[in-house]
């Protein structure tokens, strides 16, 4: 045995312990070296992420999404594509923020802020089941008071959009009994839904706590004029529809309903006339002018100053009586 120990020496194989403690020692160093560039990435995509968060607050919006696309490509957060669908939603590119809170929530299900932000954008969509489940469960899953509120306005609106209009009542109510301040926006909602099913005596009682909390709200008087045109007293709303004008000399629902309460076709053609010469870049005022032009048989000036409003804003559709019409089902009234 000692021949062979001395002709051949030493034998060392692949697996001796000089070797194997060399193959650690790379693995290691390399580990740490990656550990290293992994902590520098995180680093790196927190900078971004915060400068991004300031950006926002002073609405650098482009810069904004540019920081958060660069730290989730550093270092993908569920957090992080909740800001990007923040920035994205404030730059009004709202398939690109409903995609980031979508991932938000495939990550976290029960990320109750995001669940209303996607709540939101879908009741905008009029999808009213789908922004429904998302505030039901933002109020599961909500610990502070003001997003089980906000999550009781969505569910409420929800609601309205499918013309449940006691269900959403009641869901304002609970809203209400979780905090006696910020109810102006649910006094808001709850006025509106009470006037749609002819609950005038309630709906008075909501703007009362309307006007207290903001005298000058245009709401108030247009909703008093609604519910007097209702019960036939026109002079009396066409003193409330006075008083929303008074408020708001632009507001296109004020003069509509004026021009619908008077009989004279011609009267009300001047009325308007006369208003819109005070506001010629009044759009709105303008739409209706050309519908009562057209009403009294002056097709040509209808023409005419139709060309000119689609030059002015020609992307707007519908007439004043369309566009009054939906302020008052959701938008103003």
């Amino acid at each position: 045995m000692k021949i062979f120990k001395n002709i051949f020496g030493k034998q060392h194989s692949d697996d001796s312990p000089v070797t194997e403690n060399t193959a650690v020692n790379r693995e290691q160093t390399a580990a740490n070296t990656q550990e290293t560039e992994n902590k520098e990435a995180v680093r790196q995509a927190d900078t971004l992420k915060f400068d991004a968060i300031r950006a926002l607050r002073i609405n650098e919006i482009d810069f904004a999404i540019n920081a958060l696309l660069k730290s989730i490509e550093l270092a993908p957060r569920f957090e992080t594509h909740y800001y990007l669908g923040t920035a994205y939603q404030q730059a009004g590119e709202i398939d690109s923020a409903l995609e980031q809170f979508c991932k938000v929530l495939e990550e976290v299900p029960t990320h109750s802020l995001t669940l209303l932000q996607r709540g939101n954008i879908l009741l905008s969509r009029n999808s009213a089941n789908e922004a429904l489940q998302d505030a039901l469960s933002a109020l599961e899953h909500a610990e502070e008071s003001e997003q089980k509120i906000s999550a009781l306005k969505l569910a409420a609106e929800a609601k309205a959009l499918e013309e449940k209009w006691e269900e959403a009542i009641e869901l304002l109510k609970h809203a209400r009994e979780l905090s006696d301040v910020n109810l102006y926006d649910i006094f808001v909602l709850q006025a509106r839904y009470q006037l749609r099913i002819n609950d005038f005596e309630n709906t008075e009682k909501s703007l009362k706590e309307i006007e207290e909390l903001n005298p000058n709200e245009e709401l108030v008087p247009l909703m008093r004029a609604h519910i007097a045109k209702s019960l036939d007293n026109i002079e009396e709303a066409m003193q409330y529809y006075q008083l929303a004008l008074d408020i708001d000399p632009f507001n296109v629902a004020a003069f509509t309903g004026i021009t619908e309460l008077m009989t004279n076709r011609t009267e009300a053609l001047e009325y308007i006339q006369a208003a819109y010469d005070d506001q010629p870049h009044n759009f709105y005022l303008g739409k209706l002018l050309v519908q009562l032009l057209e009403e009294n048989d002056k097709t040509e000036e209808a023409g005419k100053l139709d060309k000119e409003l689609a030059e002015f804003n020609p992307d707007e559709e519908g007439s004043p009586k369309d566009i009054a019409q939906g302020m008052y089902q959701g938008g103003i009234y």
